[in-house]
């Protein structure tokens, strides 16, 4: 029989993790909003770049950023690799929404085959 004295009612137990699961959700939602800020950032950056002529890919400042990235991926108990790997992640969608700000009509370019919303979301 369930749920008498003798037999515990399991669905009002709680599993062991479920503390950890919900951090995570908390830290995953954390990171996705530091992550569209970053992107709103790349936008008005995209915006400046427009106005000033300068073009889109800074090698320099990529170059910086990355090393900048590791070292703090570093300090924080994380892999340099692990760092580059979502670096590059970041990058291509940063590229992807300057692109589609600063390439609007170009065949081909991000803004050709991304829904407006994209842009106006950020």
């Amino acid at each position: 029989m369930q749920g008498t004295e003798s037999e515990p009612d399991t669905a009002s137990k709680s599993h062991p993790l479920d503390g950890f699961r919900v951090e995570i959700n908390e830290v995953d939602e954390q990171i996705l909003a530091l992550l569209s800020r970053r992107l709103q950032i790349c936008v008005a950056i995209a915006r400046v770049k427009c106005d000033h002529g300068i073009p889109m890919m800074q090698e320099d400042r990529v170059a910086k950023v990355r090393a900048r990235f590791s070292a703090l991926a570093e300090r924080n108990g994380l892999t340099s690799a692990f760092a580059q790997q979502l670096y590059d992640v970041i990058l291509a969608e940063a590229c992807r929404v300057e692109d589609m700000i600063m390439a609007p009509d170009t065949p081909g370019s991000a803004r050709s085959t991304a829904p407006a919303a994209a842009v106006e979301r950020h």
